[in-house]
């Protein structure tokens, strides 16, 4: 019988299980409780970002994200042509239209055909950035960092200021990931006007289903905190100011992730040590090779990726 290998197997045991059964004793299950805030700043201690906001999952973070990008205006957003679909999906959902920059050698958005596009087929109008191809304006770049390498952002960054375009990091597959800003590693999805994680079961550390939002704009956090919460601004009499969103992150998710963390470092040397064991075994084998960490970039190596050349192959894959 054969087995399926899973993408990225969580890392859980009894402390989870403790954990967990005490907050259920407390009665705090749903999305009120302690330890959730307890987790986003846990989640600020690590990342060094402002502001963190937890939610149901990493897609309802980059939905929301575009929400408050995009502040109801319809428009382009740039991605990369490897992401995930919960990417592209954020930005349809929002009434807005993907426009696909190709990836490069890293599988990141390549920040130098995302230049040339910028400088060579669009328009200035009032201050906006527009399409030569669709006449329409470019709202912001949502790059996503990639099996946990980052994108070059110092580049990217560089790039995108004097077409005033903002930037959101899908920083899903990368918490514990660092890229080097101005000789300094600063931590994915900090860089951008807001970046995103995902605690999904496959991931670094996982909180069953969860995600955040990170910050350094107090009033995108601010309107963040309202638009998960149904954008409720009176608990006792129940009165919303806007259409919002069922997306907090619950408090035993939260206890999970909390516990979790307490693993990452114990978690991210396995990875290294993982990676460490793939790249010394496939070093020799002509015709496979492994992606290795770019030089701005400290990875948390959560996926270990090769490219096969076929014509350089001695031996027959396996096909399944």
């Amino acid at each position: 019988m054969s087995k399926i290998i899973s993408l990225c197997e969580p890392y859980i045991d009894n402390f989870e299980l403790t954990a967990v059964n005490k907050t259920i004793k407390t009665g705090w299950i749903s999305s009120s409780g302690p330890n959730i805030s307890l987790f986003e700043d846990q989640i600020k201690k690590i990342t060094k970002s402002k502001y963190v906001v937890g939610c149901v999952n990493g897609s309802s973070a980059l939905l929301i994200s575009l929400n408050l990008l995009t502040n109801s205006r319809k428009g382009d957003i740039i991605i990369p042509s490897l992401s995930f679909i919960s990417s592209v999906n954020s930005i349809i959902h929002n009434g807005c239209n993907p426009f696909f920059v190709d990836s490069n050698e890293n599988f990141n958005i390549d920040e130098n055909k995302l230049k040339v596009f910028l400088e060579n087929h669009t328009f200035k109008k009032n201050n906006t950035t527009f399409n030569n191809f669709t006449k329409k304006p470019i709202l912001g770049v949502l790059v996503t960092h990639m099996w946990g390498n980052s994108c070059n952002m110092e580049k990217i960054i560089k790039i995108c200021k004097p077409f005033n375009l903002n930037i959101i990091e899908d920083a899903a597959e990368s918490l514990g990931s660092f890229v080097k800003i101005k000789k300094k590693y600063t931590h994915t999805g900090t860089l951008g006007k807001i970046g995103c994680l995902s605690f999904n079961g496959n991931k670094i550390i996982t909180t069953g289903g969860g995600g955040a939002l990170l910050t350094n704009d107090f009033n995108l956090y601010k309107k963040a905190k309202l638009m998960i919460d149904h954008f409720k601004i009176d608990n006792y009499n129940y009165k919303y100011s806007d259409v919002g969103y069922n997306f907090k992150i619950n408090n035993i998710c939260a206890t999970i992730g909390i516990a979790q963390l307490k693993k990452l470092n114990y978690i991210l040397s396995k990875k290294r040590k993982i990676f460490k064991f793939y790249k010394e075994a496939l070093n020799n084998i002509d015709g496979i090779k492994l992606l290795n960490n770019p030089v701005y970039s400290n990875s948390n190596n959560w996926m270990n990726v090769i490219t096969i050349d076929k014509k350089k192959l001695k031996f027959q894959l396996i096909k399944l």
